[in-house]
């Protein structure tokens, strides 16, 4: 997992609200039907294709009461 944080979200963050960061980061359109997004647990999701294809994984560390979201 990379260190860097790419975008931040609320700890409690629901899972639209994580959607919308990631989309926005991976510069993809929100609505766009042929992806989706999986939150394997409350620290990691993946973006994937309707075919189960990985497009993005993203990890997340909980520091102070937000949650830094960064690639792998």
């Amino acid at each position: 997992m990379s260190n860097k944080a790419v975008f931040e979200t609320d700890s409690f963050a629901v899972t639209k609200e994580i959607w919308q960061k990631a989309s926005n980061f991976l510069g993809i359109e929100k609505q766009n039907s042929t992806l989706q997004i999986k939150r394997l647990n409350p620290n990691k999701v993946h973006i994937t294709k309707l075919n189960g294809e990985i497009i993005a994984e993203f990890s997340a560390r909980v520091k102070d009461h937000k949650k830094l979201w960064s690639l792998g």
